[in-house]
Order: structure tokens, then C-alpha cells, then sequence
């Protein structure tokens, strides 16, 4: 009897949690449906840890992560849930795809854009082309050097704009308090976009502040566009949430206004854009001819799909009807946040062919039609979403906001310059200092001898000429020249390889420091990890590899790290260009030294360097095989792969000769560098 009670109690309670179950998820249906993302994110978590292997929870959980722009936290929901069902929906495939295609993991998209192909072989091969288009977008050499803003904070940051000496943008920051924001906590708590400014002043920003008092209406305006001469203004209202991401296809409930500005910039008695209509959403305002044009994004009926770009007149004393921009600039997708400078439109889209996400794009008119739109490239683009895209008519630098890794906040805005000169700039810095090379074998014929120079230190004379014997003697001094214990060979630098492009996995791009490198050491058992200086910026990376496949073999695991928006890169192998940071023990170089074998190997010590920027390979990578060894902070330049001491002795005459007076005689023993005498 006592058995039938406790099993009665059992199977209650199993159908009381199973029902809390059901109504669990329900709700976390209901919360997605109406957006409330983080809401939902927090109720699918409490139902899947009492329900692990219900596939359709891990299902939308991933869609709610995904639509608050966590990618890998997607990705993670996306695998479990198709770990545990083969039979979801095909709208989870092809999202997992494009949420893969976002971190840069082209070849696992393209795997699920393939499977979708029973569902709609069109699409899966669009998206498929797409990706191998954004591979080779990845490949091609850096247009520009990215920096990111003073202004950023913890929080989004986004749309910037220009209005005389200040930049105005829009931002869900808190670290600045509003006086009146106790007394308005209810609405205050909506944590609605508010709008700043801060001046512009020498390339950088001070005096942040925002640009509407309290008594005016503050949250979900924005962002905004001024006109040439600043007296008119064109914003938004939007209903954003600072946990979700800025458009939705069906999104209904942005507006666009127009009003007279101050003198500093903030605007009242705002006009509604007379076309406007509730069920529709018009966003995105761009103020062009000086005011004369607005170009817009609407999902209004009518378009090619999703949101399309717009423009519309002022003549008359009135707008006119907007006009659709056509296919040259708008896709079955989303295009928003046009930009119109006077000559060239840009936007972003989240369809046409590009890293992924939104990209960035540009056209210009041509006999009244837009040139097909064209990818601004790597660098500006990333495979995360890049938008907001604005030109400084001061100064031509370009502004823009985007989601990618290495940001301090969801959104971030980065200012991007050309890189035209970077060759140029790059070798205005290294100095040359040594002399020019002599031909021994011609001076040694010049001086009656079939052997090489023996040139002494502080005795290097063209007339002395010493025989070379395989049996002269040679001994090892017992002090040793350098331990080579927990160093590492970085780099062998022959003719071959010099100044071929190899391939390197970018983790940052840094503005304003060198980089720490305790923030990348989860990340050093994949390569060793070097600091490239660029003009205006830092770039830490990551290799290097021989091969892309290598690279690409390797980039997965970087990105599920945290460097989401790391990507593969290519530079050439000449040490002037970069510095390394942290030699790893991973043998990412193997191609190059395959052949090596560390014991008993004569070779020549040229110098020790802290910075091995001074160090120039090509006045001597033709003596031998050149090696890059670290230890600490020094890196050792040696010269070896001679199979006997006579070869050693004729590269250490010619290194001396071009300027390494103190170039020396050494036997690798093992790891242990041991000076050579001979007598």
C-alpha cells in the first residue's frame, strides 16, 4: 500500500512539472513572439534545464540569441538542437547558416546552405556564392585602417552625425545621469536610445554631454541627420531595445521628422514626414543637397523585399512622393541607413554578396541611373553587422557603427582612413646602415688564392687570405654564448619564402595602444602571436600559416574563444614589418622548416635585437638560411643550415662584411649556441 502512495505521489508530481513545463516555454514563445528577447532567453534556460532534450527549446532559444546579436551563444543553442532533432524546421537551418556565416565560418555555412537545397535550391545556392564571394573578400589586401571612437561606452553606441565642430550620435550609455531620472524612473526604465554630442577637436573627442535638456522629449530619437549648413534636422522616433537588434523585416513603428536646429544643434517643434504611415516603418533619415533630398529605408509595399531604399524631393514647399531606388540598390533583403554625400550613395544591406550581416555598400548616379552597388571591402566590412555609414566633409574620414568583436560595447563607432600610402610609409622608417656587399670569391682570385677572405675583427683587409682545410682543428669555448633553453624558433627566412605572403589570423585592430597580451593568451597555443604597426593603428595577430586551409583549420577555434570577429589575412614574411609578442610552441611555420634538424649545425650569430624592427633581412638573406629565435625579450637573428664549419666561416666574412662586425662562429648544440675558435 505504502509502494502504490509513493508511486501516486511520483507520478503527480512528474505531471505537476511536465504541466509547469508546458506553460514555461509557452511563455517564452509568447516573449519571442513579442520581442521581449531577454525575457525569453531567461525562461527557454529554465525550461531546457529541466527539459535537456527538448530540441525545439534549444531551437528558439538559439533564434532568441541570435536576435539580440550573440552569435556564438546561437551557435552553441543551433548545434544542441540539431544534435538532438534532425526533423526542426527548415527556418532554423537556414538561420544556423546565416548565423555561421556571421562568425566568418564560410565552410560550415556553406555545408547548411547546401542541405537546404531540398527546401529551395535557388537561395542555398545564392547564399552559397555568397560565401565564397566573402572568402575571397577576405583575401584581398587592407583598403583602410580602422579606429574606433573616444566616444564609445560599455553600451550601444551608434549612428553618428555631424553638426559644425561636433559629432551627435546615438547611444544607450548610462554613465551619464539625467537630473530628473528618479523622478521619472518608470519611463526612465524603458533604457530607451538617448542622444549626445561631444566635440570634435584634433582627432579627438571632449566634453561629452547630452544634446537635449530634460524638459524635452530624450529616449528612442535618434539617429539624426543635419543638413550641409546645420539649420535643418531629419531624425527618427524608434522603438529600440538595447538588448535586440535595430530592424526587423516587420518592424512598424519608426517615423521620420523634420525640424529647424539651435545654435547647438538640439531642435524643437518637430514636422512628421507627410508620408508616414502607421502599418509601415520610414527610418533611417539621410538629409542630401543640403536638405533639399531625403533618403530614407521603408518596408512600405511596393518594394523588392524587407526594407528598400528611398528618396523623396522638397519643391514646392512640400516632399515628394518617395521614389524606390531600384535594383541596382535594393534586394530581396533589408537595405537601411542610406548616407548621400553629394556624389556617392551608401547603405547597408544585409543580402546583397559581402562578409556577412550587414555590409557596407556604395553607388553613384550615372545618366539618372545608380551604378550597380559596390562592396566597400574588408576592414570597413567585417563578417558582424557594419552600418550608420557617414562621410566627415571636413576631413573625409568616414564614420560608421558596427557590432564586431574587439568593441567595448554591442555597437560601436569606428572611423576608417584610406591606406594609400602605406608602402610608402612603411619604408620611410627602416634604416639602411650597412655597407655595401663584396664578392669574396673575387677578391679571393684578385689575391692569388682559391680560398675565401679571413677577415679578423678590426682586420678586415683585403689582402689577407688564409687556406681552408678540412683538418683544421676546431674547438667549442665552455661558456656558452646564449642558451637557447626555452627560446623558440619563430621564423627561417630563405630566399624562397622572403617577402611571400603567408597567412595570419587578425584578432584586433588597436588605436590607441600596443595591446596587452594577457588579453590573447587563450588564443597562443594556436600560433605565436605579433604586433603589425600600421599607419593610425595596431594590428595583433595570430600565425603565421602556410597554406589558407591551415589558417582556416585553425580560425574555428579562435572564434569560439570570444574572437568572433577574427578573420584570415595575408602579409609577407619580412621581419621590418612586424614585431612578435609571444612565440608559441605550436609549429605553425612546419612548411618552412621541415628540413630543420637543431643538433650539430655550424651557424653564424649575427646580433640580439629588443626590437627586432631594426633588423634588416634583406641585406643579408642571401648568406644563408636566415632564423628568427625569441627568448624573453630579445630576438636572436641567426644564419645557418651550413653543413660545415668552412660554409660558416665564409657566411660569418660576409656578414661582417655588410655591417655585423660582431657576427661570430657558433655550433648549435641541442638548443645551446657555443662560440667556435679555430687553431
Amino acid at each position: 500500500m505504502k509502494l502504490k502512495i509513493i508511486l501516486g505521489f511520483l507520478t503527480a508530481m512528474m505531471m505537476t512539472f511536465a504541466l509547469s513545463g508546458q506553460k514555461d516555454i509557452k511563455k517564452a514563445d509568447k516573449l519571442l513572439s513579442l520581442k521581449a528577447f531577454d525575457l525569453a532567453i531567461k525562461n527557454y534556460n529554465s525550461f531546457i534545464s529541466m527539459n535537456p532534450t527538448h530540441a525545439k527549446a534549444h531551437a528558439q532559444l538559439a533564434e532568441a540569441y541570435r536576435m539580440t546579436n550573440q552569435p556564438l551563444e546561437a551557435l552553441r543553442a543551433y548545434e544542441k538542437a540539431f544534435e538532438l532533432s534532425g526533423d526542426l524546421s527548415p527556418e532554423y537551418q537556414l538561420n544556423y547558416a546565416h548565423t555561421l556565416k556571421k562568425v566568418g565560418l564560410y565552410n560550415q555555412a556553406s555545408s547548411w546552405y547546401a542541405s537546404y537545397n531540398a527546401i529551395n535550391p535557388t537561395m542555398a545556392d545564392y547564399w552559397i556564392s555568397n560565401n565564397e564571394y566573402a572568402k575571397e573578400l577576405l583575401q584581398a589586401k587592407d583598403q583602410f585602417d580602422v579606429l574606433s571612437f573616444d566616444g564609445n561606452s560599455e553600451e550601444a553606441d551608434f549612428g553618428p552625425a555631424f553638426f559644425k565642430d561636433k559629432i551627435v550620435f546615438s547611444s544607450f550609455r548610462e554613465d551619464l545621469k539625467r537630473e530628473n531620472d528618479k523622478l521619472n524612473s518608470s519611463y526612465i526604465n524603458q533604457k530607451g536610445n538617448q542622444l549626445y554630442v561631444v566635440l570634435k577637436e584634433g582627432g579627438s573627442t571632449k566634453g561629452l554631454s547630452f544634446l537635449r535638456p530634460d524638459f524635452k522629449e530624450t529616449h528612442n530619437i535618434g539617429p539624426l541627420s543635419y543638413s550641409r549648413d546645420g539649420r535643418m534636422v531629419a531624425f527618427m522616433r524608434n522603438n529600440f531595445s538595447k538588448s535586440s537588434n535595430f530592424v526587423f523585416t516587420d518592424e512598424s513603428d519608426m517615423s521620420i521628422y523634420f525640424a529647424f536646429t539651435d545654435d547647438n544643434g538640439d531642435f524643437a517643434d518637430a514636422k512628421p514626414f507627410p508620408y508616414n504611415q502607421v502599418e509601415y516603418s520610414y527610418a533611417f533619415p539621410s538629409l542630401g543637397f543640403n536638405g533639399s533630398a531625403l533618403y530614407f529605408a521603408s518596408n512600405r509595399p511596393g518594394g523588392y523585399g524587407g526594407f528598400d531604399i528611398y528618396v523623396s524631393y522638397f519643391k514646392d514647399g512640400k516632399w515628394s512622393a518617395p521614389e524606390n531606388l531600384g535594383p541596382a540598390i535594393n534586394s530581396s533583403g533589408n537595405e537601411i541607413t542610406p548616407y548621400f554625400d553629394g556624389e556617392e550613395l551608401y547603405f547597408s544591406s544585409d543580402y546583397k554578396f559581402g562578409l556577412g550581416g550587414y555590409d557596407i555598400f556604395s553607388s553613384r548616379a550615372d545618366n539618372g541611373s545608380w551604378t550597380e552597388a559596390k562592396n566597400m571591402g574588408k576592414g570597413i566590412n567585417s563578417p558582424s553587422d557594419d552600418y550608420y555609414f557617414v562621410v566627415d566633409q571636413n576631413t573625409g574620414d568616414f564614420y560608421y557603427s558596427s557590432n564586431r568583436l574587439g568593441g567595448r560595447g554591442k555597437d560601436d563607432i569606428y572611423i576608417a582612413y584610406p591606406l594609400a600610402q602605406e608602402e610608402e610609409l612603411i619604408a620611410d622608417v627602416i634604416e639602411v646602415a650597412v655597407p655595401e656587399a663584396v664578392n669574396l670569391d673575387e677578391l679571393a682570385i684578385a689575391n692569388g688564392s682559391d680560398s675565401f677572405l679571413d677577415l679578423e675583427e678590426g682586420e678586415i683587409t683585403e689582402a689577407t687570405v688564409i687556406p681552408v682545410s678540412s683538418s683544421e682543428t676546431v674547438t667549442f669555448e665552455s661558456e656558452a654564448l646564449f642558451d637557447f633553453e626555452g627560446a623558440t624558433l619563430t621564423e627561417v627566412l630563405t630566399e624562397e619564402y622572403d617577402n611571400q605572403e603567408v597567412y595570419f589570423i587578425q584578432l584586433a585592430s588597436l588605436a590607441q595602444s600596443n595591446g596587452k597580451l594577457s588579453n590573447y593568451t587563450s588564443v597562443e597555443s594556436y600560433g605565436s602571436l605579433y604586433r603589425f604597426f600600421k599607419p593610425n593603428a595596431v594590428k595583433i595577430r595570430l600565425g603565421y600559416y602556410s597554406s589558407k586551409s591551415e589558417a582556416e583549420s585553425i580560425l574555428y577555434s579562435v572564434k569560439n574563444r570570444g574572437f568572433t570577429d577574427a578573420f584570415i589575412t595575408t602579409d609577407v614574411l619580412a621581419v621590418s614589418n612586424f614585431e612578435l609578442i609571444n612565440a608559441s610552441e605550436y609549429n605553425s611555420n612546419s612548411t618552412f622548416v621541415d628540413d630543420y634538424n637543431i643538433s650539430s649545425q655550424y651557424k653564424v650569430k649575427l646580433a640580439s635585437y629588443n626590437d627586432p624592427l631594426k633588423f634588416n633581412v634583406d641585406a643579408i638573406k642571401d648568406a644563408g638560411r636566415l632564423e628568427q629565435w625569441t627568448k624573453g625579450n630579445w630576438t636572436i637573428f641567426v644564419l645557418g643550415g651550413f653543413a660545415t664549419i668552412e660554409e660558416a666561416k665564409k657566411a660569418r666574412i660576409m656578414a661582417i662584411n655588410r655591417g655585423w662586425r660582431d657576427a661570430e662562429l657558433v655550433v648549435d648544440e641541442g638548443g645551446v649556441l657555443r662560440k667556435i675558435t679555430t687553431r
